[in-house]
Order: C-alpha cells, then sequence, then structure tokens
C-alpha cells in the first residue's frame, strides 16, 4: 500500500513537469510566430555594402571610396587609374583642403547629383578630367588649381552650374574648361593660362554665361574660347591674352560676345584674335552700343569705323575700341606656390613673399594685378612654398612630394 502511495505521490510530479514543459513548448512557438509575422511585416531597409558605407574620417578615404556627407580631405589621392572620389549624395561639400590628386582618369566625380560644392582641389599631373560631372546641375565648383591636366573641370550634359575662382595653368594640349551637350552653366572670374590648348571649350552646349575671366594662351595652337556647334552663348567681360585666336567660332551661331579685352601676344602666321568659319552666322560682336577692345584693330580692314571679325562669317564689331592696353604679367605664369615670382603691371612690380608659413603670392587676374595668401604645409621661404617630405614610393606618387 505505502509502494502505490509513493508511486502515485511521483506520477503527479511527472504529470506537473510533463504541463510545464507543453507550456515552455507553447510559448516558445508562438514567440516565433510572431517573430516571423512581424518580420514578414517590415519595411525592407537597404543597408550600404562595406565598400559604399560613409566614412566617418577622411583619413580612411582612399581611391574610389564614394562620399555621402560633407568631406575635408587631410591626404592626398593618386594612383586611382579610374575615379579618385566619387560623390554620392546630394546636398554636400568636399573641401580639398589643397591636397592633390594624381595619376586618376577622373579625380572628383560627380553623377546625377545636384547641390554640390567642390572646393580648394589640386589637380596635378597624369589626371585625365579633374573634376567630372555627368547628368549634374546646380552645383558649384570654385577654388580649385589644376596644371598638367587633361581637362581640369570637365561638364557632359549638366546644367545651371556655378564654375568661378578657380585657377588652371599649363595644361600644354589639352582643355582647362570644357563643356559638351551642356548648358546654361556660368562661367566666372577663373585665371586660365594654357600653352597649346584651349582655355574653355564649349561642344554642344548653348546659354552659357562665360564672363569676366582672365585667359592666357602662350602657344600655336590654342584657342581662348572654342565655341563648336554652340549657340547663344554670351562672352563678356573677359581679358584675353593670347598668342593664337582669342575667341573660335565653328558652327556656331547667335552668340553675344562684347565688353572683351582682346591683346595679341604675337602677330604670327595667324595674326588674329578672333574667328568665325562659313557656317558661323548671326552672331553679334557688339551689345547695347558696346564693342569690344582690340590691340590689332589699327591693321583690320574695316579700321577705323568697324573690326571685320576673320574668316568665313558675317561678324563684324560695329562699336570697337583701340587704345594702349597695359599688360598684366607674371614671372612664374600664374599661381605657382612653390615658384617665386614677380607680377607687373607696366612698370609697376610685386615680388611672391612670405610671413612665417604663410605665402603672399601674385599673379594676374582679369589683367590686374592679385594677391593670395596661401598656408604652406610645409614651410615658406624666399617667397615659395618648400615642399613636405613625400610620404609614399612610386611613379604614382611623385606628386606627394609637393607641398
Amino acid at each position: 500500500m505505502n509502494d502505490l502511495k509513493s508511486s502515485l505521490k511521483y506520477s503527479k510530479y511527472i504529470i506537473i513537469f510533463m504541463f510545464f514543459i507543453l507550456i515552455c513548448v507553447f510559448l516558445t512557438s508562438m514567440a516565433l510566430a510572431v517573430s516571423i509575422i512581424s518580420d514578414s511585416l517590415k519595411t525592407e531597409v537597404y543597408q550600404p555594402s562595406s565598400n559604399e558605407q560613409s566614412l566617418e574620417s577622411a583619413s580612411e578615404l582612399q581611391c574610389g571610396s564614394t562620399i555621402y556627407t560633407d568631406t575635408v580631405l587631410t591626404k592626398n589621392i593618386g594612383g586611382c587609374g579610374d575615379f579618385g572620389l566619387i560623390m554620392g549624395a546630394n546636398n554636400i561639400t568636399l573641401d580639398c583642403g589643397g591636397y592633390q590628386f594624381g595619376y586618376v582618369s577622373s579625380g572628383v566625380y560627380l553623377n546625377n547629383k545636384s547641390g554640390v560644392t567642390i572646393k580648394n582641389c589640386n589637380f596635378y599631373e597624369g589626371v585625365g578630367k579633374g573634376i567630372h560631372l555627368e547628368s549634374s546641375s546646380d552645383n558649384k565648383i570654385f577654388n580649385n588649381w589644376g596644371s598638367q591636366t587633361g581637362n581640369v573641370i570637365y561638364l557632359s550634359n549638366s546644367n545651371h552650374n556655378d564654375i568661378y575662382n578657380n585657377r588652371l595653368v599649363e595644361n600644354p594640349g589639352g582643355n582647362e574648361i570644357a563643356l559638351d551637350s551642356s548648358n546654361y552653366n556660368n562661367i566666372f572670374y577663373n585665371s586660365i593660362w594654357t600653352f597649346g590648348g584651349e582655355g574653355i571649350q564649349l561642344t554642344n552646349s548653348s546659354n552659357n554665361d562665360i564672363y569676366a575671366n582672365s585667359i592666357n594662351v602662350e602657344d600655336i595652337p590654342g584657342f581662348g574660347v572654342e565655341l563648336y556647334s554652340s549657340d547663344h552663348n554670351k562672352i563678356r567681360e573677359n581679358n584675353f591674352n593670347t598668342y593664337y585666336y582669342s575667341v573660335f567660332m565653328e558652327n556656331s551661331q547667335y552668340n553675344i560676345v562684347w565688353n572683351n579685352s582682346f591683346l595679341v601676344f604675337w602677330y604670327g602666321s595667324v595674326n588674329a584674335l578672333a574667328f568665325e568659319d562659313l557656317n558661323s552666322n548671326n552672331n553679334l560682336w557688339n551689345y547695347n552700343g558696346a564693342g569690344n577692345s582690340w590691340s590689332d584693330f589699327n591693321t583690320n580692314p574695316g579700321y577705323p569705323f568697324e573690326y571685320i571679325i576673320p574668316g568665313d562669317g558675317d561678324g563684324v564689331d560695329y562699336y570697337p575700341l583701340f587704345g594702349t592696353i597695359e599688360k598684366c604679367s607674371d614671372s612664374d605664369g600664374g599661381f605657382k606656390p612653390f615658384l617665386q615670382g614677380s607680377t607687373c603691371v607696366g612698370n609697376k612690380c610685386s615680388i611672391d613673399f612670405c610671413t612665417d608659413n604663410l605665402l603672399h603670392e601674385f599673379a594676374c587676374v582679369n589683367n590686374l594685378e592679385q594677391v593670395t595668401e596661401y598656408q604652406c604645409r610645409g614651410s615658406c621661404s624666399l617667397g615659395a612654398c618648400i615642399p613636405s617630405t613625400p610620404t609614399c614610393t612610386g611613379d604614382a606618387c611623385s606628386i606627394f612630394a609637393l607641398d
């Protein structure tokens, strides 16, 4: 009898334990079901891959990095082959802080972006396109510097952008600023100095405003502004100092050119400051009674009443100006912080000088003397920045020996 009671007692505990197990299984199943239903109702949120994530520190940037937030560059970018940096969002700013891009197909690349600002970037040696815009509008490009670069600033199918206060020098055979199928852009206050290339080239581009630029071309062939199949553009208030054609139009119509200063450096085989081909008609070379200043007006067939534009077009400046133009010259060829130079307007000259590590660099802008204060990252001595020590090796890093 006692054995039976004991057996019944243990059976009761077993039943209670089994019941507890069943409850746990039931609750676990319910929790799993709720989790599955909840996950099925969630909106899927895209998470960028490790290569696409925004970088918390600019020091992490490398060739091909995509930028999604405002960024201040803290090192040079070079030896990329394809893209240096890719702007991956609208309404952000890249401040290069004077650091350089080299040996890269496109230094800073925008595709279908707007509201982006790119400033204080240097493009030096081995760069196909310094700043490259594709189908991008309402962006600002300013205070950049380019040398020995194919196209420092290149726009394709990009509209309503502002390009200003850039210093673009020494690009043999290349274009400082090139627009292809790009309209309603403003190009102003740029200092351009090129050798055998085009200062500003427009191809299939219309309704752009090119004004208040200083454009120097010191070799043949090379154009100050070249228009190819480009209509309804404005070219005004620029200073041209060229060996070759200052403004060259091919298959371009209904453009307006006025209030510019055209100065020829050297009378060679061309002996002309402007040109229109047979298919360039209906262009205006004066506006509201204001023509252009031509240093060779006295040798033009229309002198002293009008300036006939050379070529097979029908261009005439009906309000030309003629007089002595006091030329601004810079011995080191523009903004070159690593060379001391002197800038002269007439007989008045200024020499680059240092204040501690701050360089006072004189240059010609719009045929006027202008001084820029530039903070050397290394040291400053005898009117020039002293290059800092290179931080990498190999041919692709030769640019990094610069400041």
